[in-house]
């Protein structure tokens, strides 16, 4: 059954209205709705320059505002792309949330106590109370800031995920894929589409194996879980994965249809325990081949059962699983998938957009171009670089400058336009180099403190 926002009002549905979607969790952002168009969408940690912010995102309002030209006392509604993520309590005291996440890591009890909690929210259809009191103290945080928008909404967090894979693609009919960690209580969703409307066909809770599969190796390996994902994907390309290893990632995610394997969450996991010692064995190379294998493997069986459960063969995903490259170039590869379609901020940053165009009418459409967030004229230009003491100067062939620049063998920092929507440079905010310099890895690399499997990407 189609899942509508948890908490709504009477207002009718019909009444033009700007819409201001919000996501308040990490990889907080904002955007902006009006007449059945996305105008503008900007992630809190472009402003704030805290990688996947979880601030509240005043900062991404601002921005998103400003790129529209609308004020605080336009917005007619404002829409939460999660309902009870977080919880209340962790809403409530958002310093102390963000603290805990910093410093307990992936192997917290703490973390599994979450995870138990939400799924026997939705298990015991207990989640209303946790909306009502997460919709209450958000709709007293909204005014702070001079709103008085005529409702709060809270959309479910994989509704929203869906949502913005939909409604920013043309097709009508659709198979809508959602698979993260965990929001509101879920790990994944299944959705069929046509006729302009969403059809929920599969859930499955955050017990499911995928929830925490990918961060804790990355933890077991010295990254920082839920940020360097990415590097681990770069490090699987380094070493085929030993079948052996394989095998017994295996052992903890696999597909069980219709959904993944289970995890006992009430049992904490250890990076001592027997699944972890087997690790110390291999090397980080071997490991991260086979978590990325087996991730490949599991996913791709799952897209191949619901392609012909539903007989739909054109296919849409969202969520920060997705993030992943590598998976989804097996998707698109495929034979029994048509189309594949990847919103483009896929994490949980995109949630403000899904809510925000389902919300505001959206209809499903070809995204015109990812660069959603502000832009800024020349005067803030010349500004910024007077306050950093910088000598500026406008050529009439920028054209030639920044191509004579590489020529010699600088680094052009390319600025322009309005900023790309999700974790990807598009060309707007970039850096540029020459292609003919086989050191550039390594010096670069050095420069911006990346490493060699998981170099920096410039244009």
């Amino acid at each position: 059954e189609r899942t509508p926002p948890v908490w709504r009002s009477s207002l009718s549905e019909s009444t033009p209205m700007l819409t201001l979607g919000l996501t308040d969790n990490h990889d907080a952002s904002a955007a902006l709705v009006e007449d059945g168009k996305l105008l503008a969408a900007c992630g809190q940690e472009r402003i704030d320059r805290i990688k996947n912010s979880g601030a509240f995102p005043w900062a991404a309002m601002d921005a998103v505002l400003d790129s529209a030209g609308k004020r605080y006392r336009d917005v007619d509604q404002v829409i939460i792309g999660s309902a009870f993520t977080p919880s209340y309590l962790l809403r409530r005291f958002r310093g102390i949330h963000q603290r805990q996440k910093a410093s307990r890591g992936q192997f917290s009890f703490l973390l599994n106590s979450y995870i138990i909690y939400q799924v026997m929210l939705r298990k015991f259809r207990a989640q209303g109370i946790e909306t009502g009191l997460c919709q209450r103290f958000l709709e007293k945080e909204i005014r702070k800031r001079g709103l008085n928008p005529k409702r709060v909404l809270l959309l479910d967090h994989h509704e929203a995920h869906a949502q913005s894979a939909y409604r920013s693609q043309p097709k009508d009919k659709l198979m809508v894929l959602t698979v993260d960690a965990m929001g509101d209580g879920l790990s994944t969703t299944v959705w069929s589409t046509e006729n302009g409307t969403m059809k929920r066909v599969f859930a499955q809770s955050g017990f499911a194996a995928i929830n925490t599969y990918y961060s804790r190796i990355t933890e077991y390996l010295g990254f920082t879980a839920n940020r360097h994902e990415g590097k681990i994907t770069g490090l699987a390309a380094y070493t085929p994965a030993p079948e052996a290893l394989k095998n017994h990632f295996e052992s903890q995610l696999s597909f069980d249809s219709p959904g993944f394997s289970t995890q006992n969450y009430f049992e904490r996991q250890r990076k001592d325990d027997a699944f972890f010692r087997v690790l110390e064995d291999y090397s980080k190379e071997e490991i991260a081949s086979a978590l990325q294998s087996v991730l490949e493997k599991t996913i791709c069986q799952m897209v191949q059962f619901w392609v012909d459960r539903t007989g739909i063969y054109d296919v849409a995903v969202a969520g920060g699983v997705f993030a992943n490259v590598k998976l989804n170039q097996r998707i698109s590869q495929m034979e029994s998938v048509s189309s594949l379609w990847v919103y483009p901020n896929m994490g949980d940053g995109g949630l403000a957009a899904g809510a925000a165009m389902v919300t505001g009418e959206v209809i499903p459409q070809r995204m015109p171009s990812a660069y959603l967030g502000p832009s800024y004229p020349d005067r803030d230009l010349a500004k910024a670089l007077h306050l950093a003491g910088l000598p500026r100067k406008k050529p009439q062939n920028i054209e030639a400058v920044i191509a004579g620049a590489l020529a010699k063998g600088k680094v052009v920092a390319h600025f322009d336009g309005a900023m790309e929507w999700g974790p990807r440079a598009l060309g707007n905010r970039s850096l540029l180099v020459r292609p003919d310099d086989p050191s550039i890895n390594k010096w670069l690399n050095q420069r911006l403190k990346r490493t060699e499997f998981m170099p920096f990407a410039p244009i």
